[in-house]
């Protein structure tokens, strides 16, 4: 049993004390990052990954484009292979090409 009326207030204010030099210490550290930022390198950083981005965007539009021509090529192509369900193909000379086209054609739609 404590018989001091003040230790309760003292543990009180040794717990605010405690959580306040917490703070201060996060704080500290915060700021001494904020002061070795330097700003101007920071900028420069920033320019150069926004060009990097607007490069590659238009390189990514360029690739998208041409995987969207050659699909139509290839399914544009697609309608002179030869189905395998008619028999006068079955004997044709290209007709292990064409086999393997069909195949590719296939895995691609």
């Amino acid at each position: 049993m404590d018989f001091n009326p003040l230790n309760q207030r003292y543990n009180e204010l040794q717990r605010s004390l405690s959580d306040l030099l917490e703070r201060k210490q996060n704080l500290t550290l915060w700021l001494g990052w904020y002061h070795n930022v330097d700003i101007p390198v920071v900028k420069t950083k920033i320019r150069f990954f926004q060009s990097e981005k607007s490069r590659l965007t238009k390189n990514l539009e360029i690739i998208l484009s041409e995987i969207a021509k050659q699909d139509t090529d290839i399914h544009a192509e697609a309608s002179f292979l030869r189905s395998l369900l008619n028999p006068r193909n079955w004997f044709a000379k290209d007709q292990g090409e064409i086999h393997s086209l069909r195949s590719v054609v296939m895995n691609l739609s």
